[in-house]
């Protein structure tokens, strides 16, 4: 139906925005499908996975010229021995993805059908908020990525896990951390979206297959993902930009304020509805 692509849409612009922004994407499209009252077999966790992708093209595209370091680092003895700050980047990545890679694979399930309440999300993005906020007031912001070795890694990677639970943010989180950790603004920001590429390259994927026995079936999930794929992987790249450059400047201060706000309409729009 010509409504349903409009809302792909809606939900793409949704998922680009709020992917890269401190705010939740998983709770901002739990609680638009909630809202609008969305069909699950078109417009569930599995187009979720699916606009995530696009938003997967966004953080490739921007920092496109750290993805390629990163691989010569890897692949390359040479790069290896002229660039240590490379290996040690791709180390921390690589340590700080299995956290989300273990508990997403052991906990996925449990989490889609359990977590995905409205107040809960309220309450996680009112309370992540409020430490965002905190960690942005305490925090020293003088380290650079040079500082993350692979126990700093690892504590940032649990962090990225946590936002398997809706309404924690991904991106959120990892600047939290960051900043606790004392990594500027801007570093915790880069580092949070160069360890969120592999985990939602690995999510994406396995949804996609999920997608793909869907439209096989006979389902119109795949029209529907690419639109919102297309509109995430624009919006999300715009995110990036507005976001490395306002944290450069400015406290997060004001993202932990649209958190709260966010979080009592939800509960206002749950307990008028229920």
């Amino acid at each position: 139906m010509a409504g349903d692509f409009w809302y792909a849409l809606l939900l793409g612009v949704i998922q680009g925005v709020s992917e890269y922004l401190p705010v939740s994407s998983t709770g901002h499209l739990a609680l638009a499908q909630y809202a609008f009252g969305l069909d699950p077999d078109a417009f569930g966790l599995t187009f979720d996975a699916v606009v995530h992708l696009g938003t997967l093209l966004a953080v490739l595209t921007y920092f496109y010229r750290d993805f390629l370091r990163l691989a010569a680092a890897i692949s390359r003895p040479e790069v290896r021995r002229k660039d240590p700050g490379a290996v040690r980047l791709a180390a921390a990545i690589v340590i700080g993805t299995v956290p989300a890679a273990v508990l997403g694979w052991l906990f996925e399930s449990r989490i889609e059908s359990e977590f995905r309440h409205p107040a809960l999300i309220a309450a996680n993005l009112a309370g992540f908020g409020v430490v965002l906020w905190a960690a942005d007031v305490v925090g020293p912001k003088r380290a650079g990525l040079d500082s993350v070795g692979p126990g700093r890694a690892l504590i940032l990677g649990l962090a990225q896990a946590m936002a398997l639970v809706p309404g924690v943010s991904r991106s959120g989180i990892v600047i939290t951390a960051g900043l606790l950790l004392g990594l500027r603004r801007d570093e915790a920001a880069r580092f949070a979206f160069l360890l969120s590429a592999p985990v939602i390259a690995g999510a994406g994927g396995k949804k996609l297959l999920e997608l793909s026995q869907a439209a096989a079936a006979g389902h119109g999930g795949w029209a529907y993902g690419l639109v919102g794929l297309g509109a995430a992987a624009v919006t999300g790249y715009l995110a990036i930009g507005f976001l490395m450059r306002y944290v450069r400047n400015h406290h997060l201060g004001a993202f932990a304020v649209y958190r709260v706000v966010l979080a009592a309409l939800t509960l206002g729009f749950w307990l008028r509805s229920g």
